[in-house]
């Protein structure tokens, strides 16, 4: 029973279908090959021809809502009676609108329409639904894509490394702690949630960041009502201290380093910090308030039952205290290079 479970488990793996996309601004190619293939197959632009390479063309006949592309949009490009456009990954790169005849396109938009007709030559020679993993490749990467992946992996690693260095400082192993791999409430959390604010802002970078701010801040406030989000893959601290990423993004430094120069500044901070000192550690009877500042406890669970109704408008409130309590550090953090401290801080 097993023995057959398992080859037909087998047999349907190798049914899987891996498409490669080799893209560049003058000619595309598509291959496929199915899981147990040795060598791809490269798709013919023409059907029973071995015109392997594809223009990166697309062109749209005059005064019709048609699109065509590669050797038909080279061809309209020789013949006349239409409007084409090349070059399309730099255009999608650079971002600008296109215009053809009296409106104008997303050069992104067009390029997936592209694409979309490329694979669409697959389906002519294998089963396009039996694709499971499409790998695509370019000229030059984007450096700034390379730079926020090389980033979020390095955090990551740094977070693991953490996690295990941790576990076996407090000899966890022998005592019989358990160990998660991918949930944590301590302090390697951070850089697993830091990776993920480095991903997230990337693929979030043409939103308008004031708006982004509302709708994360909106995300984070409710969040809390979820008894579902917790430790497992970090997610409830990465919802709730996204809004405070979003937020650093928007500031500039040389304001804030401007503004926190100020002597009256300096002075309003260190009451801040000494007020908030006092009231948390002379006032015992605050402690219940700790779960809204994990950022881990569903509001459910806090000690209080109005609590758990405006669990929200707490966590808000935790989120004014945290920006006053933050800019008052900052403020009196020394502006001074440190040496080695100032050197490994940069990093």
């Amino acid at each position: 029973m097993i023995k057959d479970i398992k080859e037909a488990f087998d047999k349907k793996s190798k049914e899987h279908i891996v498409l490669g996309f080799d893209l560049a601004d003058d000619y595309s190619q598509i291959s496929y090959a199915y899981m147990n293939d040795q060598e791809p197959t490269t798709v013919s632009a023409v059907l029973g021809g071995d015109e392997m390479c594809i223009p990166t063309m697309l062109a749209k006949y005059e005064n019709e809502n048609t699109w065509t592309f590669g050797f038909d949009a080279r061809k309209l490009d020789e013949e006349g009676g239409g409007t084409v456009i090349s070059n399309l990954l730099t255009l999608a790169k650079e971002k600008h609108p296109i215009k053809v005849e009296d409106k104008d396109y997303n050069p992104i938009d067009l390029l997936a329409l592209y694409m979309k007709k490329c694979f669409s030559l697959l389906s002519l020679t294998a089963p396009i639904e039996k694709v499971s993993v499409i790998v695509i490749t370019v000229d030059n990467a984007d450096s700034l894509t390379i730079e926020v992946l090389s980033k979020a992996i390095t955090d990551i690693t740094i977070g693991f490394v953490l996690k295990i260095f941790i576990h076996c400082l407090t000899l966890g192993p022998l005592r019989g702690a358990s160990f998660k791999l991918f949930a944590d409430a301590n302090s390697p959390w951070f850089m697993f949630a830091l990776a993920a604010f480095e991903v997230l802002a990337y693929v979030l970078r043409s939103v308008d960041k004031k708006f982004l701010l509302i709708i994360v801040l909106a995300i984070s406030l409710f969040a809390g009502y979820d008894t579902t989000i917790g430790d497992f893959l970090y997610i409830s601290k990465i919802l709730v201290f996204f809004p405070f990423y979003i937020l650093g993004q928007m500031i500039n430094p040389e304001t804030l380093v401007r503004v926190s120069k100020n002597w009256y500044i300096k002075i309003v901070s260190i009451i801040v910090l000494v007020t908030w000192f006092c009231v948390i550690y002379f006032n015992n009877n605050l402690y219940f308030l700790r779960g809204v500042f994990t950022a881990r406890t569903p509001y459910n669970s806090l000690p209080v039952e109005f609590m758990q109704v405006y669990g929200g408008l707490f966590r808000l409130l935790c989120y004014i205290v945290t920006l006053f309590v933050g800019f008052s550090v900052i403020c009196l953090v020394p502006h001074k290079s440190i040496g080695i401290f100032s050197a490994l801080g940069k990093k």
